[in-house]
């Protein structure tokens, strides 16, 4: 009935865990879906980190450069970018990310 040529005698090697049940995709995925307390509690630190990496970015830097298609389109320093930007191109970006 069974044929012996089928049998399978080593095992098979260790393969590393899927890249998305791994890291910081799978860290998001184990608590974000956990529970309701647990989405809101993840969704409140993520947007905490992105407000800070965002506010250090503006205070660390002397200069920012806006570049479309490859082209420089507008350069100034942090305070007046983003909070008079010159070129419509520009404005249509910043509305688009800050969402004030």
């Amino acid at each position: 009935m069974s044929d012996p040529r089928f049998v399978r005698i080593e095992m098979l090697p260790e393969k590393a865990p899927p890249v998305a049940s791994g890291g910081i995709i799978g860290w998001l995925r184990k608590n974000l879906f956990y529970s309701a307390g647990s989405s809101i509690a993840t969704l409140a630190t993520v947007t905490v980190l992105g407000w800070m990496a965002w506010s250090l970015l503006i205070w660390l830097a002397n200069r920012v450069i806006f570049m479309d298609a490859g082209q420089i389109v507008e350069q100034n320093e942090p305070e007046e970018f983003f909070n008079n930007p010159q070129n419509e191109r520009t404005k249509l970006f910043l509305s688009q990310i800050l969402r004030h």
